[in-house]
Order: structure tokens, then sequence, then C-alpha cells
């Protein structure tokens, strides 16, 4: 079962393919003079790129610049597992200057890296992240991508591409009462049949 992220506070959130542009999305950006709240739908640094949301910095400021795109939702309540996934490409510019990161943060201080564990190259190759959210289920949560640029000399405009965010909820399947039934008496029947089998006369 695949859900749509919905906030709780805020409009539900169905745009996870980007198929609205930039609905239901909020997005900042920070030249360092300080950050500012943008709409991602006019915005330069935020567009749709073959249906995928394209976040870019700023060529021009080379000096520093910072884009952010996030949403705020309530991960569904479950008695199964929950898994948040999206598929992502970064092209940094300089290795040693480009940062990119995907948070989801609880909102009472926890911050959860969902690109751990991947080196700067394996993110660079792009790819899909599943992050297990079974633990934050039923909590409101926010989901922050961030782009960071400080290299001095590149003008060129470092990217991130993110699209198919989706949760996906799994859960354990319970037999009906009526199949319990069913099994537990086809068991007795069974234990019942090798026990007479041991009763018979040999020969």
């Amino acid at each position: 079962m695949i859900f749509g992220l919905s906030g709780a506070h805020a409009a539900p959130f169905t745009n996870g393919t980007f198929d609205s542009n930039f609905a239901g999305w909020s997005a900042e950006i920070d030249d360092g003079f300080g950050v500012l709240a943008v709409n991602p739908d006019t915005d330069p640094q935020f567009n749709i790129v073959g249906g995928q949301a394209q976040i870019a910095t700023d060529e021009v400021d080379n000096l520093f610049f910072v884009a952010t795109l996030f949403q705020t939702f309530d991960l569904p309540s479950t008695v199964g597992t929950l898994d948040l996934s999206f598929d992502f490409d970064w092209n940094p510019t300089d290795s040693g200057f480009d940062f990119v990161s995907a948070v989801l943060d609880d909102g009472v201080g926890g911050l959860f890296n969902l690109f751990d564990g991947l080196s700067f190259d394996d993110i660079a190759a792009g790819g899909t992240v599943n992050f297990d959210a079974t633990l934050l289920a039923g909590q409101t949560v926010t989901i922050d991508f961030t782009l960071i640029d400080s290299d001095l000399l590149i003008t060129t405009a470092d990217v991130l591409l993110v699209d198919n965010l989706a949760i996906t909820e799994t859960v354990a399947v319970v037999p009906e009462p009526a199949s319990l039934l069913l099994f537990g008496t086809g068991l007795i029947g069974l234990v019942a049949f090798r026990i007479a089998r041991r009763a018979q006369p040999i020969g």
C-alpha cells in the first residue's frame, strides 16, 4: 500500500512525483546574506525537468549558495512497517566544496540522514534511497533536500534531481479465525492419524 504524504497542519501531500510542479512543497535559498523563503514554482533555482524536481545553486554567486526544498507531513500509523523511498541524481562541480543532504526531521531533535552509508561517489552516481521509517510512524516529520555550493572559482550550477517520493506500508497477513480453525483441525487430525499408525500391531 502506497500513501501520499499528508501534513497534520497543511494540505495533504499528493505530489511525490511532481506531476503538479511544486504544489505542496516549500523552498528556501541562502546566498550568504541570510535565509530567504521562496516560491519553488517561480524561483529560478527550482524547476521541473523531465518530470523530476530540479534544485540548483546560483552559478552567478560563486562564493556561497544554499538551496533547500522541503515538505512537512504526517507519517501514517501502522501495525506493520513503513518504507520511505525516492530517486535522486546529483551533479556536483567540485568534490571539495559541493555538498548535498537529504534529511528526515522528526521535529523534536531527531535528524535522520537519508544518505547515511553512501560515499560522495555513491551519491554522485545517483540511485534510489529506501529508508525504514517505521519508528516514526504516526509522527509529523519534514523531509529536506539541500544543496550547498561554496566553491570560489567554478561558476557552473550544482544540480540535484529528485522524483518518485513514496511511503510504502507493509503489513503481515494475519489468518482469518476460520482459517485458524481449519488449520488447527487439520493438525489435530494429522496427530491422531500418526498415533493410530503407531498403535497398529506389527506383522
